[in-house]
């Protein structure tokens, strides 16, 4: 589990950056992306089910710096949550499509990423 948290779902939220515009382009709209995970991360700790992973939001869902592989894990499954808001899929829509997938595959992607931790 660490291993996959501190190296494949590191490079994940790096390409998720790189979905949204590569290097420095469109910050707006990547800090628009960790605002609302910020925003989902806060309320998920208010949620009864205690197995649900820790998460981080110490510099932002895609800096992915001073954070551990758990962490990670936590925040793959906001992510996902993220995906299923209007908010989510309007940042991540355009990209999405310009590497020609679907937000349905985009999604069951990182389903099966986390099945391996329940």
């Amino acid at each position: 589990m660490h291993v996959a948290g501190t190296g494949i779902f590191k490079y994940i939220f790096t390409c998720l950056s790189n979905i949204i515009g590569l290097g420095k382009t469109k910050e707006r709209e990547k800090e628009e992306l960790d605002n609302l995970h910020q925003l989902l991360s806060s309320q998920s700790i208010r949620q009864s089910d205690k197995a649900f992973p820790r998460t981080s939001m110490c510099n932002g869902i895609i800096d992915g710096t001073k954070m551990c592989g758990k962490e990670r894990v936590g925040n793959l499954a906001i992510l996902l949550g993220l995906t299923y808001t209007k908010e989510g899929k309007k940042l991540l829509k355009a990209g999405i499509k310009l590497n020609k997938t679907t937000m349905v595959k985009f999604r069951h992607c990182m389903k099966l990423m986390l099945s391996i931790f329940q």
